[in-house]
């Protein structure tokens, strides 16, 4: 049924830039290391603009200088931003597309803490996950419905944050993979968040757009299975928090509405296997529809999909 539902033989690429001939290296005279799992990244980078955009998300990971390091290259042009990876495939973006870079930078970051390249993926999509130690869940919805609030919630709660907005599945097994960025924080939830982060304040913030508004970068907690960088996922929640007090209900299927919302502001490869496989994937998904507004009954709903 999913095949007729998204023609994955000719995927979507929304993180995909416009590619460009490399820079000049020697203007880029500033850098901004950051390390996890004892992977080493060097962001090589000409003004503090250019990285403020693309580094609150990791700005948790800053390190001091360190040795053999993954090197990427980000600067400023008159049209807007250029990002180049370490194997020197280059892009540019203009100033109204920076979601973009933003989405293919955290792509970089991705790829440097695994030791992966493009071609070890079958996508990215736009969803946040957690995990127990054994598996993942994954949970959708569009901007505002709640999802990386939940998930923070989840966080604090004892799960593992694995990925907030962009969740990566690996074509060799189909586990959801870590992704250490922060979790981005709209300000109709500071209230909730903001009293169980230590110095909520002084948290990088960045406005967005008109439809995010500011968000707050709530950095990930230690992972409490750090051996585990990726996790099987077969559930897979659209996630509603409403605003005025409604029975939290649980309901499975609505799996057209929840795939339309997985994909969206996703990377699929361009690999035939890697569509099958993913198609193979869908098929043993179970979806769920979460609607709530009490926060306590959202968080043990979830818990419950883990057992």
């Amino acid at each position: 049924m999913h095949d007729t539902f998204y023609n994955l033989s000719k995927p979507t690429e929304t993180l995909d830039p416009y590619r460009c001939n490399p820079c000049n290296k020697d203007l880029l005279n500033h850098v901004f290391y950051l390390q996890y799992n004892q992977q080493n990244i060097a962001i090589n980078y000409d003004t503090q603009s250019a990285l403020d955009v693309v580094i609150h998300k990791f700005s948790h990971l800053q390190s001091q200088q360190v040795m053999q390091p993954t090197t990427l290259n980000i600067k400023t042009k008159s049209e807007g931003y250029y990002l180049e990876n370490k194997e020197g495939s280059a892009w540019n973006w203009s100033q109204d597309a920076i979601h973009l870079l933003q989405g293919k930078f955290s792509f970089e970051i991705l790829n440097a803490i695994h030791q992966k390249k493009e071609q070890d993926w079958i996508g990215t999509f736009h969803a946040s996950a957690i995990g127990n130690g054994e598996q993942a869940v994954m949970l959708v919805g569009n901007s505002g419905s709640g999802k990386s609030t939940l998930a923070t919630l989840l966080m604090y709660a004892g799960y593992d944050l694995l990925a907030d907005d962009m969740s990566a599945m690996l074509a060799n097994n189909n586990h959801i993979a870590v992704l250490p960025a922060a979790l981005s924080i709209k300000e109709k939830a500071f209230a909730t968040i903001a009293p169980l982060v230590d110095d909520f304040e002084a948290l990088p913030k960045q406005y967005i757009n008109t439809v995010k508004g500011d968000v707050t970068y709530v950095p990930p907690l230690a992972l409490k299975h750090p051996e585990r960088l990726h996790y099987p996922c077969k559930t897979i929640v659209l996630v509603r928090y409403n605003q005025d007090p409604i029975a939290t209900t649980l309901t499975e299927g609505g799996e057209q509405t929840i795939l339309q919302e997985l994909i969206t502001e996703s990377w699929l490869a361009h690999n035939e296997s890697h569509a099958q496989s993913f198609l193979d994937w869908l098929d043993t998904v179970r979806f769920y529809e979460l609607n709530y507004h009490h926060n306590e009954e959202g968080i043990a709903v979830i818990g419950s999909l883990f057992k």
